[in-house]
């Protein structure tokens, strides 16, 4: 082969190659695909959006097939930064630190935790922390006891803590009963008393009085607990490969002009609801997510 005719044939190469890698990096329409309509926001509408976040998931319960990427052990400072950077990154305004009760007796835990508020004071002051007690199993407790305990550790009154009306935050699941009367200077909503329960199979998009918050899952598996597509099919909030279930469930809380709008979850994997980037659609709910705050703002701005 002459020089002019292998140059020809490596340019020939050179444009496939060009060609090939731009169509892997566009997302080819689907004719049959109908996406969610557009909904107008309120006027001036500036959302509080939070995310529930597992410092230490269950991970022998995983959703079958699906792992984070990059995988990970334990809540270590370089998993915090990583999380942090791209929850600042798409726009989130906080998160709701979920705990295990039996946790808060771990010293490890509350170094962890204090760690936590460190890294955010020092790299994002002005992103909050809710801390939410999520049992393993029904329980009773004292809200006197779990605050005073976490009053002692330093844990309740940091800077970067979530506040209602000047007061810290703390939350309770629904599964915890409460046995005493409410703490005046702390700000204690429990799911299914003063925010609604986690959606599973109802109404995703109702809206609470208090704080006009809501819910938005980025799906829910309920029993079928795999990814496969006949299990997938029958999940009762879907998983769908454009995101279009949750990026609806997202314009209709913008819609109802909720002030916090609370995602369920950034790494619950095993009910499904996620959008940590991982094995099974990779950084798919992130973008839905950063594509509807972008539209959120630009609403806002327009004239």
């Amino acid at each position: 082969m002459s020089l002019i005719a292998r140059n020809r044939h490596f340019s020939a190469l050179a444009v496939v190659l060009v060609v090939a890698l731009l169509l892997s990096s566009c997302v080819i329409p689907d004719p049959s695909r109908e996406a969610p309509p557009l909904l107008s926001y309120p006027p001036d509408y500036t959302p509080q959006v939070f995310v529930l976040y597992e410092p230490y998931p269950l991970t022998q319960a995983w959703l079958e097939g699906v792992v984070p990427v990059p995988s990970y052990h334990g809540w270590t400072d370089e998993r915090m930064m990583r999380d942090l950077d791209r929850m600042r990154e798409i726009g989130l305004q906080g998160l709701f630190l979920c705990l295990r009760l039996e946790s808060l007796s771990d010293p490890f835990i509350i170094e962890r935790i204090s760690r936590f508020y460190d890294l955010i004071q020092s790299r994002f002051p002005a992103f909050r922390v809710g801390l939410v007690m999520t049992p393993t199993q029904k329980t009773t407790i004292s809200r006197q006891n779990v605050v005073s305990y976490m009053r002692k550790h330093g844990i309740l009154d940091a800077e970067c803590v979530f506040r209602l009306g000047g007061r810290p935050f703390l939350g309770f699941a629904e599964d915890i009963t409460l046995t005493d009367r409410p703490i005046s200077d702390v700000s204690i909503r429990q799911w299914g008393n003063e925010w609604h329960v986690r959606p599973r199979n109802g109404d995703y998009d109702q809206v609470s009085a208090h704080e006009s918050f809501i819910w938005v899952c980025a799906g829910y598996s309920g029993t079928r607990r795999s990814i496969r597509r006949q299990d997938m099919a029958q999940w009762p909030q879907p998983r769908d490969k454009y995101g279009d279930f949750f990026r609806l469930g997202l314009r209709r809380a913008f819609a109802a002009g909720a002030a916090i709008v609370c995602i369920d979850s950034w790494n619950d994997f095993v009910a499904g609801s996620f959008i940590e980037p991982n094995s099974y659609d990779q950084d798919l709910m992130l973008r839905v997510l950063r594509e509807e705050l972008v539209e959120v703002a630009r609403q806002r701005n327009r004239p």
